[in-house]
């Protein structure tokens, strides 16, 4: 799973889960732990650190407001 440098957070959304971490994750679900990240640390995921030059690829989107800066971000990439 990457691990964003510019804010140490592990990104469990990108990450492949290998079928062994299933009972793992389940019980962490089963348990209330319904943190991603959470059931992620529970299966012992291995991490990887993203190069500091692709960090800004790496956007958390969980509003319409960062949506549309994201979205705006992206488009003037584009240009």
């Amino acid at each position: 799973m990457p691990v964003n440098p510019a804010t140490s957070r592990r990104e469990p959304l990108l990450a492949i889960y290998e079928p062994h971490a299933l009972q793992s994750i389940e019980a962490a679900l089963d348990s209330g732990r319904l943190s991603a990240a959470d059931w992620a640390a529970a299966a012992a995921a291995c991490c990887l650190t993203v190069p500091e030059a692709l960090a800004y690829q790496l956007i958390n989107v969980n509003t319409p407001a960062e949506l549309s800066a994201a979205t705006s971000r992206i488009e003037g990439e584009k240009a």
